[in-house]
């Protein structure tokens, strides 16, 4: 999963989030927020990671299976 294309996700409706590390999303909410602030970026979080886990899944599944090694017998 990419969380990098989920904060890009998220950036483009409005909620800015930071990417600290590979696999961790920082929050920077206001000091001042309405509990209709945090329910939209909580089901604006969930759709992104639905549909990122959706582009994951697609892409494993239309992946070539890796291929064996042939062992030389000498």
């Amino acid at each position: 999963m990419s969380l990098a294309s989920v904060s890009r996700q998220l950036l483009q409706e409005g909620i800015i989030i930071n990417r600290t590390h590979e696999n961790v999303l920082r929050f920077l909410p206001p000091y001042v927020i309405q509990k209709k602030h945090v329910d939209q970026v909580v089901k604006s979080l969930d759709a992104a990671l639905h549909k990122n886990a959706e582009s994951t899944l697609k892409k494993k599944k239309t992946a070539p299976p890796p291929r064996k090694e042939a062992h030389a017998h000498a």
